[in-house]
Formats: structure tokens, C-alpha cells, sequence
């Protein structure tokens, strides 16, 4: 996770801000801002689906009931927003190098398959079908 990958390059401004800022913290090793800029760009996530009110948690379980976000990324998604909490609000706990590479590599999927694999997905449908 320590540079950009190619594949998010479709996300919105919003969403790219806070994933390179990310980046940025983990090379600087500053793992706990690393989990909460990923914390922000999962609610980026959520405004830019549609979700503008309320509790990140809630934003990610509506998303979830929509089926914008199958379990599995709602899990990581919410596990993201986790860890994004301990960061921001633990004056005891810290954020390991491990914690932060993986919550990156998370959030990182999450836009792969939001931007990127959703878009891909319904070109081939088209494709097929024509």
C-alpha cells in the first residue's frame, strides 16, 4: 500500500484525498492516521453512494441493504470504521504497522471494487449481451 494503485484512478476526488493522504501517513509510518484517513474515506464512500445522515455504522448498513455492499465488504467496511474509531478516540491503544497496512489494503479494495470491478462488470454484461 505504498503507492497508488492503478485500478482507483475512477473514484471520486473525495475518495482519492483521503486514500493518498493514507498513504502518505503509512510511508511516514504515522499508522494511526493512516486508519483514520481510511475511516474518512469510507464515509467519502457512504456520501458518495447516497448516504449523507447519521452514524457511519448506519450509513454502511444501509448501504449494505441497498446491495451496493455485498456482507463481505460490509464487514470490512465496518471493521475499517472500527479501527478508524480506535485511532481517532484510544489514548491507550495502539495502532500497529500490521493494523494499518491491512486497513489500507481494505479500503483500498473497497474502491477496486466499488470504482473499478462494479463499472467493469456491467461493460462485460453489456458486451455480452449486444
Amino acid at each position: 500500500p505504498e503507492k497508488e494503485s492503478v485500478f482507483v484512478k475512477n473514484a471520486p476526488i473525495t475518495i482519492l484525498k483521503p486514500y493518498r493522504e493514507a498513504i502518505n501517513c503509512f510511508k511516514a509510518n504515522a499508522y494511526e492516521a493512516c486508519v483514520i484517513m481510511c475511516r474518512k474515506g469510507i464515509d467519502a464512500i457512504c456520501h458518495d453512494k447516497g448516504e449523507i445522515k447519521g452514524k457511519l455504522v448506519n450509513k454502511l448498513k444501509n448501504l449494505k441493504d441497498k446491495g451496493i455492499l455485498t456482507d463481505s465488504f460490509f464487514n470490512w467496511a465496518d471493521e475499517l470504521r472500527d479501527i478508524g474509531n480506535v485511532g481517532a478516540h484510544s489514548h491507550n491503544i495502539d495502532i500497529e504497522k500490521q493494523d494499518a497496512k491491512d486497513t489500507l489494503e481494505f479500503f483500498e479494495a473497497l474502491i477496486l471494487y466499488l470504482y473499478h470491478l462494479v463499472d467493469k462488470y456491467e461493460e462485460y454484461i453489456k458486451r455480452k449481451n449486444n
